[in-house]
């Protein structure tokens, strides 16, 4: 009987392990689909929207179809990441929010943003307070070839349409929605493809605007940063202090430096010091004392620094200049 006691608390207990071990690999696959997320923002609830249209046989056929359009006035309820299992444009009419996703964390969100959702990319967004928006959902196998392609970018999923493109395309939808024909369903494709298209020309206009400021603004800099070389090259000086002057960390300003001028700042300034020194050992100066004006206290660091530059030594460049 005792016998029989024991093993029956060794298999309950055995059970009871086990059991647990599949508990907790359960939690961990549901907590690594949804890896990345912000804790402070989000519950602790991931789930896979089960909601869509199955589509009909020529829109699977046509590769890309509409499963729904909508829209909607939320409150504040409480953040939930999503897989959506289709994408998705969200359009912020009024009011303002957050994102969190995977692939970019945190966004904050204001009127004209479009939110897009991506099949597999675990996913949140919600108003402050209130919002309206309006949004359309699509999916199909030509779906998935336009982000292989580019046009849509998981590491991009808001940009601003100050144009309206997304509420063209909500409001042509509208219109045939529920319409069944061949023709409605490629008119649906359609829609959905010049709608992808324009906010990639858009986007990319974009980016070429804000490439010619930066390059603006960077040249404008380097421009500056050449006036204070030439103003102060004979003073001790520090490549990263000059850098962070001109509010560029020092690698970066040593890279655009050398874009614009093909020279290094140390090299302009190098240049800038032997060029004022061949001037004054022109004019009779001493090698000590050109040395100490043009910023070099080691008059042997600057003899074979001249040599290197001038190919000869600063003596015999200050006979030659005085044959002259």
């Amino acid at each position: 009987m005792a016998l029989r006691v024991v093993a029956a608390i060794t298999f309950w207990t055995l059970f009871l392990f086990f059991c647990r071990i599949w508990a907790e690999s359960v939690l961990n696959r549901n907590s690594a689909q949804c890896q990345n997320m912000d804790p402070l923002s989000l519950d602790s609830s991931c789930y896979r929207d089960e909601r869509f249209r199955t589509p009909l046989k020529e829109e699977t056929e046509i590769g890309l179809w509409v499963d729904r359009i909508g829209w909607g006035k939320d409150n504040f309820i409480g953040p939930r990441r999503r897989i959506l299992g289709k994408y998705c444009a969200n359009f912020v009419v009024s009011g303002h929010g957050e994102l969190v996703s995977a692939s970019i964390g945190k966004r904050r969100l204001y009127p004209g943003d479009v939110i897009f959702s991506f099949p597999e990319e675990p996913s949140a967004y919600y108003p402050s307070d209130h919002w309206e928006s309006k949004w359309i959902v699509w999916n199909g196998p030509e779906a998935c070839n336009l982000e292989k392609l580019g046009f849509l970018n998981v590491m991009e999923p808001v940009m601003h349409d100050p144009d309206g493109v997304v509420l063209e395309a909500f409001g042509l939808l509208s219109v045939i929605e529920n319409d069944r024909s061949v023709e409605s369903i490629l008119e649906r494709k359609t829609i959905i493809l010049n709608m992808i298209l324009k906010l990639f020309r858009m986007q990319r206009k974009r980016k070429r605007e804000r490439e010619r400021e930066r390059h603006y603004v960077y040249n404008y800099r380097v421009r500056e940063a050449v006036d204070f070389l030439r103003a102060h090259y004979r003073e001790p000086m520090l490549m990263s202090k000059l850098a962070w002057q001109f509010n560029l960390s020092p690698s970066h300003f040593r890279r655009v430096f050398k874009d614009y001028t093909g020279n290094t700042p140390k090299e302009l300034m190098t240049s800038l010091r032997i060029s004022r020194a061949k001037e004054l050992l022109s004019a009779g100066r001493q090698i000590k004392e050109v040395s100490g004006l043009v910023g070099y206290n080691d008059v042997f660091y600057f003899m074979r620094l001249f040599k290197k530059h001038v190919k000869m030594p600063p003596g015999r460049f200050r006979i030659s200049q005085m044959r002259l």
